[in-house]
């Protein structure tokens, strides 16, 4: 008769530890793969902030071309023009610095108008509790003198304000392209810095003038409005 194979069977139960070293090998496997997980996501981020900031830098570097370029432009206009550029776009300049100080003018006015009417009735109501008021509280008595003073102003105010009102809204300033725009930054920087050279010059020549009759630097001499003193 054919003997059959004899069955290895182990002394004891050795499932428990089977299933507990599978268990860990598939934990051990599940980190591996959320780590080589995280590190994908890490480089796709990393290149996708690479790209966005080489998309920055590329957008800035044109924009920066073509103000260079825009600036040029504008340095030729005021070549080529000669004076007669400078004068337009200095017209083009003035007729916007002039819209916008009117338009300030009315805000301020209303603002100014509606502020002496509102103290009016606030020195008013105070003036007629005087009576009520402590010991501590003073002036009260000229309240009412300075309500008439400020009620006639605040008239004034709304004479001017229903004037210019009433009056055509100044036509808008003529539009000005970006080579405009930049030669007259250019000549805005130009006047700056003449009237900084006339000051400086202003200053330097009252210096000479109070060394020359003091003989002492050291005066109480001051160099103009900027009140710098030597």
């Amino acid at each position: 008769s054919s003997q059959r194979p004899t069955l290895c069977t182990p002394s004891r139960d050795l499932s428990p530890h089977f299933f507990t070293v599978m268990a860990l090998s598939q934990q051990e496997k599940n980190v591996r793969l959320e780590a080589e997980s995280w590190q994908d996501k890490m480089k796709a981020g990393l290149n996708h902030s690479l790209a966005i900031v080489q998309e920055q830098a590329q957008k800035g570097y044109e924009v920066t071309k073509e103000r260079v370029n825009t600036y040029r432009a504008g340095q030729e206009l005021l070549d080529k023009g000669g004076e007669a550029a400078e004068t337009a776009i200095r017209g083009k300049m003035m007729a916007k610095v002039a819209v916008g100080h009117s338009e300030e003018l009315v805000t301020r006015a209303r603002v100014a108008k509606e502020t002496l009417e509102e103290t009016v009735r606030c020195l008013r109501s105070a003036h007629q509790s005087a009576e009520n008021l402590p010991e501590g509280v003073t002036g009260v008595s000229s309240f009412a003198e300075l309500a008439e003073a400020y009620e006639a102003k605040a008239t004034l105010y709304k004479m001017l304000l229903e004037t210019l009102e009433d009056d055509k809204e100044l036509p808008k300033p003529p539009l000005m392209t970006p080579a405009e725009e930049d030669a007259a930054l250019l000549l805005q920087i130009q006047d700056g810095y003449k009237q900084t050279k006339t000051r400086v010059a202003q200053g330097a020549e009252l210096l000479r003038k109070n060394t020359v009759e003091t003989g002492n630097i050291f005066t109480s001499q001051c160099l103009g409005s900027s009140s710098v003193c030597v």
